[in-house]
């Protein structure tokens, strides 16, 4: 996911596309769960491993990492949801019946 963000930030600067995109992938409800459920699996792993489970340190390392970077994809498909939703009430204030993707 990480590497599917970068690859948007870097084709955004390429083309000179503004955000926010009409409906991104960042900003479903499916997206935003399907992050919170590895975040969760992830969690009950440093849990088990605290409460007896063995680990070396450098799979602790490495499941700190996923859990920093799964919690950094998280803030950024919040944010992709709270500027399409703003986006979207704007739009449904100026009665119309799709979002105006180059307004």
């Amino acid at each position: 996911m990480t590497s599917a963000t970068e690859h948007r930030k870097y084709n955004l600067r390429l083309y000179g596309v503004e955000l926010p995109v009409c409906d991104p992938w960042t900003a479903q409800m499916r997206t935003i769960n399907q992050v919170v459920d590895l975040f969760e699996l992830t969690t009950a792993v440093v849990h088990a491993h605290k409460t007896g489970g063995s680990v070396d340190a450098v799979t602790e390392g490495m499941i700190k990492m996923q859990m920093a970077e799964l919690a950094s994809v998280l803030f950024k498909c919040c944010y992709d949801r709270l500027d399409w939703l703003k986006r979207y009430a704007v739009t449904k204030n100026h009665h119309t019946t799709s979002i105006d993707c180059h307004a």
